[in-house]
């Protein structure tokens, strides 16, 4: 029975759409399903994502991607090199932040490698500026949010 996560959308153990397996070298190049109904592309004004190649009719599945996957926490909780923190009170974001490290520290020994090479090597998050870096915030909607973090 597939996982209803939100209306029109599934998670199945069908055979999957996407494969991280199938991404290409420059990362987004080989990401299209099977059927043609996604492709990456980069959106002018928001970035890296995936659009419909075609109309696509209501209800009709666009995107499968098996759980086993996708970046979760009952995945990074069985790895076996993070087996000596099983019973640490890590949060499901420090136990997958561990994962994805894990994962990148083995480069192309990695079944993820492909993946993680597709991956942006750095991040950047309000979280992490100073206050002279938020100020290029002030009197938008974005520095109350910003601040809170």
């Amino acid at each position: 029975n597939p996982e209803r996560l939100s209306r029109g959308t599934t998670v199945s153990q069908a055979e999957p759409m996407l494969s991280m397996s199938t991404v290409s070298e420059d990362g987004c190049s080989s990401l299209a399903s099977p059927w043609g109904l996604v492709e990456p592309y980069d959106f002018p004004d928001t970035g890296r994502g995936l659009r419909c190649v075609r109309a696509v009719a209501e209800g009709e599945e666009l995107l499968a991607v098996p759980l086993e996957e996708c970046w979760h926490e009952m995945a990074a909780r069985r790895a076996p090199e993070l087996a000596a923190l099983a019973d640490a009170s890590l949060s499901e974001t420090d136990a997958i932040a561990l994962h994805l490290l894990l994962e990148r520290a083995k480069g192309d020994g990695s079944e993820r490698a492909a993946h993680l090479r597709s991956m942006p090597p750095v991040y950047d998050s309000t979280l992490f500026w100073s206050e002279a870096e938020l100020a290029h915030l002030r009197g938008s909607d974005w520095l109350p949010p910003s601040r809170r973090l």
